[in-house]
């Protein structure tokens, strides 16, 4: 059994078209989209500012 697993990822603006699908044994696929959130939530977390919290300006 195989996945189907996006070349260049959705959020990243990859598209379900056929040229930007390939073939993934589950465990490889599931290891890549694994990756792929990691680097999303750290180039995400670059883009923000940091949330303060409000106990920090009592500080």
């Amino acid at each position: 059994m195989t996945d189907a697993d996006h070349i260049i990822p959705w959020f990243e603006g990859g598209t379900d078209d056929l040229d930007n699908l390939q073939a993934a044994c589950p465990p490889c696929h599931q290891a890549k989209t694994q990756a792929e959130a990691t680097r999303g939530r750290a180039r995400h977390s670059r883009l923000r500012p940091p949330v303060a919290h409000p106990a920090d300006r009592w500080r």
